[in-house]
């Protein structure tokens, strides 16, 4: 008999639903979508939480994983006019990955296009030292 290690199969099932959503979001069932997201969050902070210090290249999978679930949904927020969620959103997102200038971008022209200028600044400067 084999048994598995359950933090794989966990991380098995985030990817399969982040995979779901995307067809979600494809098929533009948007509600399906941000339910599918919510779920993948709740389940990879979760992980996450349970994770091992010693794993520490399964724990940047990980993160990854989980700060590209967080940044699909601030772009889904985004797009429902909570700039406020999304923002924190895009910052809980770096928490998992400093520094990715991807979500640090995204976050910047959330920024520029709320008119919130000085923070606008400071993730361009912040991109800029990257």
């Amino acid at each position: 008999m084999t048994y598995c290690n359950p933090n794989e199969e966990t991380l098995g099932n985030i990817l399969r639903l982040v995979l779901l959503s995307e067809v979600y979001e494809a098929s533009g069932q948007r509600d399906m979508f941000k339910t599918t997201l919510i779920e993948a969050k709740r389940l990879s902070t979760r992980l996450l939480r349970q994770a091992r210090p010693i794993d520490s290249e399964q724990n940047n999978d990980k993160k990854r994983v989980t700060s590209a679930i967080y940044t699909s949904l601030a772009k889904c927020a985004e797009v429902d006019g909570d700039i406020c969620s999304a923002g924190e959103l895009y910052k809980e997102a770096m928490h998992f990955i400093p520094g990715d200038e991807d979500t640090m971008n995204s976050l910047a022209e959330l920024y520029l296009q709320n008119n919130r200028l000085s923070e606008c600044k400071h993730c361009a400067e912040t991109l800029l030292r990257v």
